[in-house]
């Protein structure tokens, strides 16, 4: 996704974080994995209580979130801070992406 301020990529057995984002001002050296074990916890939690974690939208008026099943062991996290793109043409990106991306993923992984 072009339009993205920054992207975080979570396996379940490896986190590994790509990042693509405007030159702005952040307070957090530390803000991605911070995300990332966030993420990882509530995935975590989501099992524990016995549910299946698909994906989730967060939206306010400063940004807009993603989290979406990836490929088999793997999520991923798209944040979006440009109020003008809509959800389909975010989730089209993913779903396009995630055909792509999983070109380059063994299958012993999967």
């Amino acid at each position: 996704p072009t339009s993205s301020s920054g992207n975080s990529l979570n396996q379940q057995a490896k986190s590994g974080t790509i990042v693509q984002r405007k030159n702005s001002p952040h307070f957090d050296a530390h803000r991605f994995e911070k995300i990332s074990n966030i993420v990882k916890q509530f995935k975590l939690s989501c099992g524990k209580a016995q549910s299946q974690f698909q994906g989730m939208e967060v939206r306010n008026s400063r940004f807009c979130a993603f989290i979406d099943a990836f490929t088999a062991n793997t999520y991923i996290m798209v944040i979006i801070s440009q109020p003008g793109v809509h959800t389909a043409a975010t989730t089209l990106n993913i779903k396009n992406a995630r055909e792509h991306f999983e070109r380059f993923i063994p299958r012993s992984w999967m």
